[in-house]
């Protein structure tokens, strides 16, 4: 593998270096990652990237060598970056935080047309984003939605910190509020038309099981959903009631696997119409359900 020293000042032939030394190193995307990599570090564009129009700083590729050197160790792309798309929003992210997934959109897709049924063209009600990470749900529903409140909460004040990043990139959109709490704690009686959360629901001893790139850097107390991976979810359904007004809406992540679980534990819960609504994959995913 070549080093720092010896990559080539035209964008083309680093960027063939780049690759190849992720290729070596066993990342299956070389090529796109190698261009996502040095356009990241680097700041090039797309057009400068293949023209090669522009040469390298020499502090630039230093630091592309040590992100090809950090992803060839196994760490996740988004990490490496610091950054990572979810629907509309561009997140700053890092170990404190879990990485956004496609499976977390569908989950912003169900609160947003259940709020759109409910409140029209009209001005929408309040939300809450319980367990947010780097607040991708919060943000995504802030941008795409019409709710006069989004709290969002954690119990990490590491994780909080990076969410508050986010909301300050997102120009701190109005009636965004962060507050460091477990589960809803807090949060008044009957004081919200809807909450949603993306918990932990991992069981304690399949996290060893769990592919190297997650279970190696990603923080496993977004992870871990306790000895039967339903912990959270048995929690913040009992105690959503008590902060949930009439009519509002209950909407969960949850691993495919427990689904039928999950929705024997809601309706036992008192949450009768709870439902289960599957993700893009076409996998049992979300919780679903409103409060009579």
């Amino acid at each position: 593998m070549r080093g720092p020293d010896a990559v080539a000042t035209a964008s083309g032939a680093a960027l063939a270096d780049v690759a190849r030394a992720l290729r070596e190193g066993g990342v299956a995307a070389a090529g796109r990652e190698a261009r996502l990599l040095v356009q990241g570090v680097v700041g090039l564009s797309a057009a400068e990237l293949w023209t090669g129009d522009r040469a390298w700083p020499a502090a630039a590729v230093a630091k592309v060598w040590d992100a090809v050197e950090r992803r060839r160790r196994g760490e996740p792309l988004a990490y490496v970056l610091g950054m990572a798309a979810f629907r509309t929003v561009t997140l700053s992210v890092n170990a404190d935080v879990l990485i956004p997934r496609p499976e977390t959109e569908g989950l912003v897709e169900h609160v947003l047309r259940w709020s759109a049924r409910r409140w029209g063209d009209g001005p929408w009600g309040s939300v809450i984003d319980v367990g947010t990470g780097s607040g991708c749900v919060a943000l995504s529903l802030a941008a795409e939605g019409r709710f006069a409140t989004v709290i969002a909460t954690d119990v990490s004040a590491a994780a909080l910190r990076v969410a508050g990043r986010n909301v300050e990139r997102a120009g701190s959109p109005p009636g965004a509020h962060l507050l460091r709490c477990f589960l809803v704690q807090g949060i008044r009686p009957d004081g919200v038309d809807a909450v949603v959360s993306n918990p932990p629901y991992i069981a304690t001893d399949e996290l060893a099981r769990l592919d190297r790139s997650v279970r190696a850097f990603e923080p496993h107390e977004a992870l871990d959903g306790g000895a039967d991976g339903m912990y959270h979810i048995r929690a913040l359904v009992a105690a959503v009631r008590s902060v949930l007004r009439r009519g509002g809406l209950l909407a969960v992540e949850i691993d495919a696997g427990r689904a039928e679980t999950a929705l024997q534990f809601a309706r036992a819960a008192g949450w009768p119409d709870a439902r289960i609504e599957h993700d893009v994959f076409g996998r049992p995913r979300y919780l679903i359900s409103t409060r009579e």
